[in-house]
């Protein structure tokens, strides 16, 4: 959670168009206790994606092809990943050594790629509120 005066209003987070987001936007949507706002983002074609991912200034992902789309372009990535070494040793993201980054790893040791919960976010909750101070 961003805390602190101003750095709620600096934030704009957008979920990822997957077809099927608008009941985990409305649960997503009734855990948050203060002014932000989680938008869905229409669905747009691939050009179209990659300028949204481009003109962000930072990128939270669960491993996707937006993660690779943001380490390609630069950005400040904070990306999830289930505790499931093969996915890991193959898609953890490949950032630029000057770019700020953070990949967190279940604390559960996964079955499949798709075991993406419980994490420790304390680091992740610190690091994300550093880099929204800086923009």
């Amino acid at each position: 959670m961003v805390s602190g005066g101003g750095l709620i209003d600096k934030v704009e987070v957008i979920l990822n168009y997957i077809g099927k987001e608008d009941d985990y936007l409305k649960k997503l949507q009734s855990l948050i206790h203060s002014r932000l706002e989680i938008k869905s983002m229409p669905k747009m074609q691939l050009e179209d994606y990659l300028y949204f991912v481009s003109s962000s200034d930072l990128v939270v992902g669960v491993d996707s092809g937006t993660v690779h789309v943001a380490c390609a372009l630069n950005k400040p990535l904070l990306s999830f990943y289930a505790n499931f070494q093969p996915n890991i040793i193959r898609w953890s993201p490949k950032p630029n050594d000057n770019v700020a980054n953070m990949m967190l790893v279940s604390l559960t040791e996964g079955k499949s790629s798709s075991d993406t919960f419980n994490f420790d976010l304390q680091n992740a909750i610190s690091w994300l509120n550093q880099q929204i101070t800086k923009n």
